[in-house]
């Protein structure tokens, strides 16, 4: 009869144990279901905000060249984006912090952006710039318009090139390096090419001549109205209707 009673705590003791280390697992269970589900929700959110800060409306133009010899051949995208932001009567500020590189905004009525960047550092190195204000601005790298000068087309001709190599052009390559891909539509402009292959670092640093801005200037024009006809048909908006 004595032995019984230890018999019975004994059996208690043994429930007792059972049922505490059942409510471990199962508070451990709790507590991993809890740290899976908070890690996948971490993981979504993470994901939404990556997404939302990419604006997919919004998109870029940048003038390639140097913003300290704006009037040279080397420089003519920049003189293009110089028209076109008179075209949508927007001014430029210095964004030196940001984007190292002056910046105008334009805003549709339907709120979509288009943000104008000159790189304020060398032609070599505008990829830092652009890839500064890419980040800062949310743009998609496909969304990035550049327009550079083109050594092997006359002056007067310019056409648009959907990614690909940057053939030589060192500040093409910088941005292709910078945002990574190679799929970045571009506006070329062309300066022709001198008889000498030596002369060319001179010559893209030169001035256009006389003869040369007449082309130019007409140019110009053309080349905003084939950015229009672009964005309108890839963004849907009209920047010759821009006020």
């Amino acid at each position: 009869m004595t032995k019984f009673p230890n018999i019975l705590k004994q059996s208690i003791s043994n429930v007792s144990s059972f049922l505490r280390q059942q409510s471990e697992n199962n508070a451990w269970k709790t507590y991993w279901i809890t740290m899976q589900s908070t890690k996948y929700l971490h993981c979504t959110m993470a994901s939404s905000f990556s997404f939302q800060s990419q604006n997919q409306k919004d998109f870029m133009v940048v003038g390639v060249g140097n913003h300290d010899m704006l009037e040279t051949r080397h420089s003519v995208g920049m003189q293009v984006i110089n028209q076109l932001a008179n075209q949508l009567r927007v001014s430029w500020t210095n964004e030196r912090k940001t984007c190292q590189g002056f910046v105008a905004i334009h805003t549709f009525e339907n709120q979509q952006r288009c943000i104008l960047l000159k790189p304020k550092v060398a032609m070599n190195v505008n990829g830092r710039s652009v890839q500064k204000a890419v980040k800062h601005y949310g743009i998609l790298p496909e969304n990035v318009y550049l327009i550079h000068d083109e050594l092997d087309k006359a002056v007067g001709k310019f056409g648009f090139k959907y990614g690909g190599s940057a053939r030589g052009h060192k500040g093409i390559h910088s941005v292709q390096q910078s945002l990574q891909s190679e799929d970045i539509p571009r506006l070329w402009v062309g300066i022709d090419r001198p008889v000498s292959k030596a002369e060319v670092a001179d010559y893209v640093l030169r001035k256009f001549n006389a003869d040369e801005r007449k082309d130019i200037s007409h140019t110009l024009d053309n080349c905003i109205q084939a950015l229009n006809n672009e964005f309108q048909k890839q963004f849907g908006v009209k920047m010759l209707d821009a006020t």
